[in-house]
């Protein structure tokens, strides 16, 4: 399943719309309804289509679509951005990251390539995942930016980058840690053989942290 979030069909439609306020009551239909896959009270949506509704929602609050929503729809908003399904994204990165601590620890102990210890490290803790598992993580990885572009074209340019990253013994800047990942890997006390590491932090995936 692509889960790379796409804009709903009526918000499509309502961003050509000359008057701002009909403009703005389309997307408030565009929130509710994603809220409502989202948070789903019916307990009928699936966790694949909970995520394609919280990934097209993040992507229009990332793009700034939902500017001028009004008080309700902010607190429409706010739960979407601490559901279930939030949560999940958010624990799928905090492992990931735990990982690649790891490995650039390990890389530093024993001297390795960290370029090498990332992609490998991070090939193999995305396959041990199971299929959603993977999905939430990806959706953390590649989540877009505020012009809506995101890191990879898919989970396979993913791969693929990590890959080369496990192939080639030079550093390679990548992925964006987040800054308590960072904070921990600089207070970590280096191992007396190892070299001091070099300033430019290695990552796996840039992406803003705009989860919470």
């Amino acid at each position: 399943m692509d889960i790379r979030a796409t804009l709903p069909p009526a918000f499509t439609g309502v961003a050509s719309t000359p008057t701002a306020s009909t403009a703005d009551a389309g997307r408030t239909a565009t929130l509710q309804g994603l809220a409502a896959v989202v948070l789903d009270p019916t307990a009928k949506a699936s966790d694949a289509e909970k995520l394609d509704a919280y990934n097209a929602s993040f992507r229009l609050a990332v793009t700034g679509q939902f500017a001028n929503l009004g008080p309700d729809d902010r607190r429409l908003l706010n739960q979407v951005g601490n559901s279930d399904t939030a949560q999940a994204v958010k624990g799928a990165r905090a492992a990931y990251e735990g990982k690649m601590l790891g490995a650039m620890d390990q890389a530093r102990r024993t001297n390795a390539p960290h370029s090498q210890a990332l992609g490998a490290a991070a090939l193999s803790h995305f396959d041990s995942l199971p299929g959603h598992e993977q999905n939430l993580l990806f959706s953390s990885l590649n989540a877009p930016d505020r012009t809506g572009e995101t890191p990879f074209a898919s989970v396979a340019d993913w791969r693929g980058r990590m890959a080369a990253m496990g192939g080639v013994s030079n550093s390679i800047d990548r992925v964006q840690l987040s800054d308590a990942a960072k904070a921990a890997l600089a207070s970590a006390p280096p191992a007396s053989s190892a070299p001091t590491p070099p300033a430019t932090p290695y990552v796996a995936g840039s992406v803003a942290n705009i989860r919470a």
